[in-house]
């Protein structure tokens, strides 16, 4: 399932996958409140990720700009979401930033080793939800000029 703010292609797209409806639109008012621009589309598991970044066959996908991804979703949890995107050539250097509640040094071993971007552990308060949201989009969609290959 999907769902779709800020509706604009001259901006940076995101796809925020959360499964948590309240972490969802806290994510949601930290990016507006972010002053960063962003046209965003939420998926609300791991199955309609996979299926917006990729599609059937041989499609060239029209990719996000940065994808923050949690480690524990219901169909296809994040770990396997980030398996499978970075096994295929289309999205292999897509930016994705695990961000999810977890601080497990396991979790976070494991994701980099799956080749997550970055792991950011969601802050508690709000203020903090918005500086780590804030920070994450001006770094990967203004800062890093990373060539997608």
């Amino acid at each position: 399932m999907f769902a779709r703010a800020n509706l604009n292609d001259s901006m940076h797209r995101i796809l925020l996958v959360d499964d948590t409806k309240t972490d969802e639109k806290l994510a949601l008012l930290a990016i507006a409140a972010s002053g960063v621009e962003v046209s965003t589309t939420v998926a609300r598991d791991g199955q309609a990720a996979l299926d917006h970044l990729l599609p059937d066959g041989d499609a060239t996908p029209k990719l996000p700009d940065l994808v923050p991804l949690d480690l524990h979703l219901p169909k296809v949890s994040g770990s396997d979401v980030l398996r499978r995107v970075r096994a295929d050539a289309r999205t292999k250097t897509l930016p994705i930033v695990m961000f999810t509640s977890t601080d497990d040094p396991a979790e976070i071993a494991m994701c980099v080793d799956l080749g997550a971007s970055a792991f950011v552990s969601k802050p508690v308060g709000y203020e903090e939800l918005v500086d780590a949201m804030k920070t994450m989009l001006v770094f990967w969609l203004k800062l890093d000029r990373r060539a997608r290959m």
